[in-house]
């Protein structure tokens, strides 16, 4: 057993990370780095805690990296929750993706046992009208960030830069809240 687990964590890193490189080779730039520096966390998580409990003897660098990538893919993350407060937040928003055939977002709604049934109700009304008055590259990008596309990729679609997408949505954000009533 190693001095220390980081002494044996680091031992093993160039192996990890080959792998971890391996497993990400299809991604995009921009999600190669998210992905390679979350699943790097989820392998030191998973490593020291191996070391804790004296098991640092099945800690391979192709089982780290394997269950790491399965973390990753599954949408499990080191260090915290979602910030469900923040509209650009995975766990702020139901995907708005799905279309019914005049190409309009279906009113989605998920079980919400935090959320009174009228303020879900309400939402469902404000957010359509909120939208409605936003200029037509605002409401595209909302559209886009709702179903998951990356700042980049929002801003090729739209034509214009991603520091303006990431602008947007804090103006969007402020916009929101003012509209909503939350800044009363």
């Amino acid at each position: 057993m190693s001095a220390t687990w980081q002494d044996g964590y680091q031992a093993i890193r160039p192996d990890v990370l080959a792998r971890l490189r391996f497993a990400f080779r299809s991604l995009r730039p921009e999600q190669w780095e998210d992905a390679m520096q979350e699943a790097e966390a989820i392998v030191v998580v998973a490593y020291e805690r191996l070391y804790r409990q004296g098991r640092v003897n099945v800690a391979f660098p192709t089982t780290l990296a394997h269950y790491a990538t399965r973390q990753f893919r599954a949408g499990r993350r080191v260090g915290g929750n979602w910030r469900v407060n923040d509209v650009s937040s995975r766990g702020g928003l139901e995907r708005l993706d799905r279309r019914d055939t005049d190409g309009k977002w279906k009113e989605v709604l998920l079980e919400d046992t935090r959320t009174p049934v009228p303020d879900q109700a309400a939402f469902r009304i404000d957010f359509a009208t909120w939208l409605s008055g936003l200029p037509q590259v605002k409401r595209a990008v909302v559209a886009l960030l709702a179903t998951r596309e990356t700042t980049t990729d929002a801003a090729r679609q739209c034509g214009v830069t991603a520091g303006r997408v990431s602008q947007m949505r804090r103006e969007l954000h402020q916009h929101w809240k003012a509209f909503s009533g939350e800044y009363a």
